[in-house]
């Protein structure tokens, strides 16, 4: 298409290439809408609380994956 362009130059060519920018950009900004509100939820097995994803941890072991143990508010917080 890009060619076609060169060898025309006309403006028709050049208001298509436009649209279509304006059209990729467009999608660009729905997908990372999307994306972004996909990203905050948290994952299995923790429960929003205070804007972190938290869970209990087990009495003789780990937090799991992915987590760390919060001493102030006896939680795994998810990072």
């Amino acid at each position: 298409m890009e060619l076609a362009c060169q060898l025309h130059q006309s403006r028709k060519c050049i208001k298509s290439i436009s649209f279509a920018m304006k059209l990729l950009w467009f999608v660009v900004f729905l997908l990372a809408l999307i994306c972004g509100a996909y990203g905050q939820e948290c994952p299995t097995g923790f429960q929003a609380q205070q804007g972190q994803c938290v869970t209990q941890r087990p009495v003789h072991g780990e937090c799991p994956a992915n987590s760390k143990y919060d001493l102030n508010k006896n939680l795994c917080v998810y990072t």
